[in-house]
């Protein structure tokens, strides 16, 4: 039987369009496949680099406890170093250190010391006696209210689904809740206040430039010394708020902030971690 070779040249065309199409269809899975790859690759670099950033800081830490610790032990109580530094590996990481003795304790210091402490990072002396008797209502167990405070009610009319506490505060970041403090306040003064200080003073040896303004402005207005002795102490070298950052090479970072009471004494014990933060 005679064919015509004409007769096959569709069949050919068909047959390459098929070809290129299936090879472009393979080449589409071959980047698919190689781009999760590559994905994965980068996704299983930044999990190894993240767990030894995040045992670097944890082990930077505890090395500057130890430290704190040793210094302790050899009664040299004030800090005269504030930062570490650390190569572990091929990683950086830095510890901060600050003495929690230099702040102002927000359940123990008087009222005026809370409002000089306001108008020392640049609030208005007018919102500074009114975030300062706020802070007195939120923390006393009475519903009285104070001149320029806030108790119950003044929540309730503002619309907040909350009270004034009436017990003390359990870390810094609920100062945020009292009447009058906008977030801006609260990050103006959150460097310079604590809650586990327990002293009704603050030791200037050991507080902030702004700390120590903030007192000597309310023991300037005082006519005696014994008054004085209220705002100024002489405690210090037992609890101490860390900062732990370690950078990998790539840049990717892990930060761990830790409040630490060192436990004279207490041998099995010699430290109590008070508050732990990863981020």
């Amino acid at each position: 039987m005679n064919m015509n070779p004409k007769s096959k040249i569709p069949s050919k065309g068909f047959a390459l369009i098929t070809v290129l199409w299936i090879t472009a269809f393979l080449a589409v899975i071959a980047g698919s496949v190689s781009y999760q790859a590559r994905a994965s690759l980068g996704l299983a670099t930044n999990i190894v680099a993240g767990f030894k950033t995040k045992h670097a800081a944890e082990g930077a830490l505890l090395l500057t406890i130890d430290k704190l610790i040793k210094r302790d032990e050899l009664q040299s109580f004030r800090l005269n170093k504030s930062s570490f530094s650390y190569e572990l590996d091929d990683l950086t990481v830095s510890v901060e250190v600050v003495d929690e003795s230099g702040k102002v304790d927000l359940n123990l210091v008087s009222v005026d010391l809370i409002r000089s402490l306001f108008f020392a990072v640049g609030v208005d002396e007018k919102v500074s006696s009114s975030i300062a008797d706020a802070i007195a209502d939120w923390r006393d167990k009475d519903n009285l209210k104070r001149a320029a405070g806030a108790e119950d009610q003044d929540y309730v009319a503002k619309g907040l689904l909350y009270e004034a506490k009436d017990d003390e505060f359990d870390s810094i970041e609920e100062l945020s809740l009292v009447m009058g403090v906008t977030p801006e306040i609260f990050n103006r003064v959150k460097p310079f206040v604590t809650v586990y200080a327990q002293d009704i003073g603050v030791n200037t040896d050991l507080a902030s430039s702004t700390v120590r303004k903030a007192v000597e402005n309310v023991v300037g207005t005082s006519n005696s010394e014994e008054t004085s002795s209220d705002y100024i102490s002489s405690t210090g070298g037992l609890i101490y708020s860390l900062r732990a950052k370690a950078t990998a090479p790539s840049g990717l970072s892990t930060v761990i902030t830790s409040i630490v009471r060192l436990q004279r004494g207490n041998t099995f014990e010699p430290f109590a971690i008070l508050g732990w933060k990863q981020s």
